[in-house]
């Protein structure tokens, strides 16, 4: 937290059973040491950490099947939406008087998953729903672990901008 900024919020990802280092164990620490957040790859994940007794936030990154929506809520488990789509879907099994919070995933030039939608159609789409509520975005940078690349610059410049006008 300390090197990223004064007061940041880290999302600590524990995907594939953290890397190998055990997601549990991991999460266990993670949520002992303050760490809000944890982000998963599917739902069965999500519900592994639940099942462990982990009670910090946990994102699912990855898309959620069908099948699989109606357990968000029993889990209290945070889908990343990867489409005004994938929105429309959440809204159409939500609860008007209890929202499901999502994140939303902005494609700033991974070009794999994530909305392509600029701010005025993105915040179009969020305003016509009432069953689904937006309290984060996020995107995937391409080659952020190449640092003779200008590319994550690029993207991060785009995620400012387009946060910025959502705000």
């Amino acid at each position: 937290r300390d090197a990223v900024a004064p007061g940041a919020a880290v999302i600590g990802v524990v995907k594939a059973n953290a890397y190998g280092h055990g997601a549990v164990e991991v999460a266990r620490v993670l949520c002992s040491e303050g760490i809000p957040w944890l982000a998963v790859g599917s739902v069965d994940e999500g519900i592994a950490l639940r099942q462990a007794g982990i009670p910090c936030r946990v994102l699912v990154m990855a898309g959620v099947m069908d099948w699989e929506r109606q357990v968000l809520r029993e889990f209290r488990l945070t889908p990343v939406a990867h489409s005004l789509e994938d929105l429309q879907r959440f809204d159409e099994e939500g609860l008007e008087e209890d929202p499901l919070s999502v994140h939303l995933k902005i494609d700033t030039g991974m070009n794999r998953l994530g909305t392509c939608a600029g701010a005025a159609r993105i915040a179009q789409t969020v305003a016509e729903y009432r069953k689904v509520r937006v309290e984060g975005l996020l995107s995937h940078f391409a080659s952020a672990a190449d640092f003779t690349s200008e590319q994550t610059a690029h993207q991060v410049a785009a995620f400012e901008a387009l946060r910025t006008e959502l705000a």
